[in-house]
């Protein structure tokens, strides 16, 4: 059986790193093509496919006396930082198992679980003043995040889905 997915959330809120508060806005948005194999006559299945992810994630802080910025050790209270995340490769596979529980006539409930190549994770941050882009630049700590992020390239795939066939 072929299918395919359209898959969607939004995050909107807020976060704290080292103490400084980053509004966060986080867009989740693939569509994938699944082939399924049922090597049984269960509902069990085996799948493989490719996912198109347009997953994004931004982040911003502003600087002020009650929310410092805090780049290795040094603390700014004017300024902006943005960090914007994206998953490295745009098309990635997908590899899944899952079980198909039909019921009625013509529904199906499904749940699979399974893992993505995404190639990992690319992490830019700039800072809105000339000292803030210079800190981030030389930032061990910002180093080491961006190489920690694109180090994973593995990722997690759940599905659970209620389908009607015609």
């Amino acid at each position: 059986r072929m299918r395919g997915a359209i898959t969607g959330s939004n995050y909107l809120g807020s976060e704290t790193y080292n103490g400084t508060k980053f509004n966060v806005e986080a867009g989740f948005a693939s569509l994938s093509v699944l082939a399924d194999y049922y090597p049984t006559s269960s509902g069990w299945r085996l799948s493989g496919g490719i996912l198109v992810n347009n997953s994004s994630g931004h982040a911003t802080a502003t600087a002020t006396r009650t929310n410092k910025i805090d780049i290795d050790g040094e603390k700014y209270t004017s300024g902006t930082v943005t960090v914007d995340a994206n998953f490295h490769t745009k098309v990635s596979p997908v590899v899944t198992t899952g079980y198909d529980y039909r019921f009625g006539k013509n529904w199906t409930l499904s749940g699979e679980t399974g893992a993505v190549y995404t190639g990992g994770i690319d992490l830019k941050s700039t800072g809105g003043t000339a000292d803030l882009q210079t800190a981030i630049d030389g930032s061990a700590d910002f180093k080491n995040a961006k190489k920690k992020a694109s180090e994973k390239t593995i990722y997690p795939y759940i599905n659970v889905s209620l389908s009607f066939s015609f």
